[in-house]
């Protein structure tokens, strides 16, 4: 069903999932302070806003795509106009129970997504307020589904979705781009080095996904006794892949914990 989406915020994230969105035939308007944002979004056929309050008027759901610094203030600013509104936001640090304190009428959710949203291939957690009702519920889980797979999670369980879905794309590309390096040092040309290392990803990640087994079933199957594989795994192993991505995640989550205790103590401060 076509539905009528506002986007405040058409920063990397903003601009992914309105781009998504669009891409899946939803009627999507965007709000950014940003000229040069504007005419991006414009430049890829989606309606953007001249004010805010166009936008807030436009969405049957309005996602806030700011910086959790700046999100609080500006939906303070506007929570007159977000009476009786369902909103979402993409947020880090910052809390239902804030937002709520911020814009009191509002309905309000939290998603946690990334920038994967732009080809529809995101992983998103969302939690909801006491407020959201059945139909909302629905409403959401239906719209971030046209951005990937979308899974309500408990409020808690965001800031590990951060350090996984939030922050992992740059993990990926960082493995992608070692791949590619790789590749070149192997004698492939550029082009070729790239296709092979981006597909390798998707098909394995698909591969997991459809089938259902523990990804360590899919690299035993993969390894061969005294073959290539297990001899580069042995490498990969004695290099700390594992180790520093497992750290990454975890790192990356307890930043978006700390971050929300910090903001909390600033608020409470005032």
């Amino acid at each position: 069903m076509r539905r009528k989406i506002a986007v405040v915020g058409a920063g990397a994230l903003g601009g992914a999932v309105a781009e998504g969105l669009y891409l899946k035939g939803q009627d999507v308007m965007v709000y950014d302070t940003s000229a040069e944002r504007r005419l991006d979004m414009e430049g890829k056929g989606i309606s953007v806003a001249d004010e805010m309050d166009e936008a807030l008027a436009h969405g049957e759901i309005v996602f806030w795509a700011l910086k959790p610094h700046i999100v609080l203030s500006v939906i303070e600013t506007n929570s007159d106009k977000l009476s009786g509104k369902l909103c979402c936001s993409l947020a880090a640090c910052v809390d239902l129970e804030l937002l709520k304190k911020n814009a009191s009428d509002a309905r309000w959710t939290r998603a946690m997504t990334n920038i994967c949203a732009s080809v529809c291939k995101a992983f998103t957690g969302y939690s909801l307020s006491a407020e959201v009702t059945e139909k909302d519920k629905e409403f959401l889980r239906e719209v971030l589904s046209c951005i990937g797979l979308a899974r309500e999670v408990s409020e808690g369980d965001l800031d590990g979705i951060t350090g996984i879905s939030g922050s992992g794309p740059a993990y990926v590309f960082t493995i992608l781009e070692s791949f590619i390096q790789g590749g070149l040092a192997s004698g492939l040309k550029a082009d070729v080095s790239f296709e092979a290392a981006a597909m390798t990803l998707i098909g394995s990640a698909e591969l997991a996904l459809r089938g259902g087994e523990h990804p360590a079933a899919y690299k035993d199957r993969v390894c061969t006794p005294a073959g290539t594989t297990i001899d580069a795994l042995r490498v990969i192993e004695s290099g700390g892949l594992r180790t520093s991505i497992i750290e990454a995640v975890v790192t990356a989550s307890e930043k978006g914990r700390s971050g929300s205790r910090a903001l909390r103590e600033k608020l409470s401060g005032r």
